[in-house]
Order: structure tokens, then sequence, then C-alpha cells
């Protein structure tokens, strides 16, 4: 289920006044939107994350590839977001050297990019 702009109003209210104050939020979290940081805590839905990557899930990969973008919908899917694509060389299960060369030999540039 998405949630609307409602939600993320009645949300905000309750973060920022019956949790604490705004101050109090951004003292602890700077900039970061209390939309990603709710996925952060909470995941996200593993069909939700799959119709992301769809594009690359679509069979035009080989197995090696689907698992790995496969790896990186499950990371997503625990931690909420990925937020920046550093992860994908610096944290498990992506820091491996095998991972991590295969990442680097298996995507052009572009298509690096988008994921």
């Amino acid at each position: 289920m998405e949630l609307n702009e409602d939600d993320i109003i009645l949300l905000e209210e309750i973060a920022y006044t019956k949790l604490g104050t705004k101050k109090e939020y951004t003292k602890t979290y700077q900039d970061k939107d209390l939309g990603l940081l709710i996925r952060s805590i909470t995941g996200l839905d593993m069909q939700s994350a799959k119709e992301v990557f769809s594009e690359f899930l679509d069979g035009s990969l080989n197995t090696q590839q689907t698992q790995f973008i496969l790896m990186i919908v499950e990371y997503i899917v625990k931690n909420g977001l990925m937020e920046s694509a550093a992860v994908l060389i610096e944290e498990n299960p992506f820091k491996t050297a095998e991972h991590r060369q295969y990442f680097q030999r298996s995507y052009r540039c572009n298509t690096t990019d988008k994921i």
C-alpha cells in the first residue's frame, strides 16, 4: 500500500508533535526525509521493490546478473532504500571481492547508473 499526501501529513504531525519537535527531528536525522526514515526502519515490500527493478528482471540478464539484481532487491526490502551505489562495494553481501569484480565486469556504465 502506497502512502498518499494525507498519510505523510499525518506521519509528520505525529513525528513533530507527539514524538518530539521538528527541531529535535532535524537535530537527530538532519535533512533525512521522513518517508525515507520510515522505509529504512520498516523495510519495503518485496513486490514493490521487484517492480522498480522489473526492467532488469525481464529475462534479458543471465543467471548471475539476475541473482545480483535480486541481492540488491533483498537489500532494499530489508533496509528500505539504498542511499548510495557505494553500498555495492562497501557493505555485505556486496563487498566480497567476487561480487565487486562481478558487478564491475557485468554491467555497462549506463546500466550501472540505472541500477
